[in-house]
């Protein structure tokens, strides 16, 4: 998780924003009924493909993936 947060996105995005904000979007409860595309869109992306190769290029996880397993709790009892 530490490279997911501390590698910065390329300037090769045209937004050189830091994965942090991505990776915050996507694990946001409250924004889990707004779809990869429309987050993508958001964060400055004209395709929503392009933001999925560029997030799995840096993090290692497609969006999906990485919205999917911040959403999974641990059973606790």
């Amino acid at each position: 998780m530490a490279r997911l947060i501390a590698a910065p996105f390329p300037a090769t995005s045209g937004i050189g924003r830091l994965p942090t904000q991505f990776m915050l979007t996507l694990a946001d409860p409250d924004l889990h009924h707004l779809g990869i595309a429309a987050i993508a869109a958001r964060r400055g992306f004209p395709r929503p493909a392009d933001f999925s190769r560029v997030f799995r290029r840096e993090t290692g996880v497609p969006p999906r993936d990485f919205r999917f397993a911040s959403h999974v709790r641990p059973d606790v009892g």
